[in-house]
């Protein structure tokens, strides 16, 4: 009887919003509040999140508006009801230059989220760019509840070009994971983005669809020899070279995962994945000291000196189907 009834939920929920895997199914993003209602099974727990098909398309805002819908992630849970805390909302830069980082910050004065608290109230958080990207910390209330969708809201204050907005630029607002965390309500386990780790049980307990990376070997790689202490969940520093440019002048946004590509073949195959958490405003023409949280320790945590390193930056490398927004006076 449980055999059949596995194979009777994986047809089911095929035929409905999400898919199987080897390891569990995932609820992928067409499933959505209220769609379908999965029956209550036991199985490890497992959060995915997705971009909601109610996420705003491409278009134009007007400067100076309130309240702009920019985008939708929902978040599912399995086996365990969860209480979403802490995350962050990037806004896609023009480039990976130091003068790109946070470029479009200009044009938004606050970051505001919406979603359902445990007894279906909404709920509301409200933070501000730095960087081109706004962390929310403390949040407490974001409720997962078991096999069902719930929507995460993301709309914006925008200024006004009196105000210092620049019409013609462009916002994507997207979900990053520098500081993700979840707490489990059965057994009190705190999650953050090392849940993707390949092998955890379920491999990737925490799963927000594909890494698209980009081969980063002309753009930043290692400086100098390097071995780490690699702790899932650790944080570390880690020495980048932007070498494609004299004045190492390319920087990455806080929420960008970075494979190092250890065996120089442009993939990420069994090697070291981070996150990173902090990115500094260096001297240009230094190397920089890069703070990351370990996400997964496939490699040897032994690196060579010019080592390349593959990056999947927030809205571009994963959960990409957030609309493009041009701002108009």
């Amino acid at each position: 009887m449980k055999k059949f009834l596995i194979v009777f939920l994986v047809v089911l929920v095929v035929g409905g919003l999400a898919y199987a895997a080897t390891s569990g199914f995932y609820l992928k993003g067409a499933f959505r509040p209220g769609s379908i209602k999965l029956p209550t099974v036991a199985t490890d727990p497992q959060i995915t999140v997705s971009v909601s098909r109610s996420t705003p398309a491409s278009g134009s805002i007007t400067a100076g508006s309130s309240s702009v819908p920019l985008s939708t992630f929902t978040f599912a849970a399995l086996g365990e009801e969860f209480m979403v805390d802490e995350f962050s909302i990037n806004v896609s830069q023009s480039g990976i230059t130091a003068a790109a980082l946070g470029d479009s910050d200009n044009n938004i004065s606050s970051i505001r989220v919406s979603y359902l608290d445990v007894d279906g109230v909404t709920q509301s958080q409200t933070s501000i760019l730095v960087a081109g990207t706004a962390q929310f910390s403390g949040v407490g209330d974001f409720y997962l509840p078991i096999n069902k969708g719930v929507d995460l809201t993301v709309t914006a204050d925008l200024d006004s070009v009196a105000d210092g907005a620049t019409v013609g630029e462009t916002i994507r607002a997207n979900l990053a994971f520098n500081d993700f965390e979840a707490v489990g309500q059965s057994t009190g386990t705190t999650w953050g983005l090392e849940y993707v780790d390949a092998d955890l049980p379920n491999s990737q307990d925490l799963y927000f669809g594909a890494i698209t990376y980009t081969d980063g070997d002309e753009s930043f790689d290692l400086e100098g020899a390097q071995s780490v202490s690699n702790t899932l969940g650790g944080s570390l520093s880690l020495t980048i070279d932007s070498n494609a440019t004299s004045d190492n002048s390319n920087k990455l946004p806080v929420g960008t995962i970075l494979c190092v590509d250890d065996d120089d073949s442009a993939t990420c195959n069994s090697e070291d994945i981070y996150v990173v958490t902090s990115w500094p405003s260096s001297t240009l023409g230094t190397e920089d000291s890069v703070t990351v949280m370990a996400i997964d320790d496939a490699g040897d945590s032994s690196y060579d000196d010019n080592d390349p390193l593959l990056y999947a930056m927030p809205g571009t490398g994963f959960l990409t189907n957030v609309g493009t927004m041009t701002v108009v006076k």
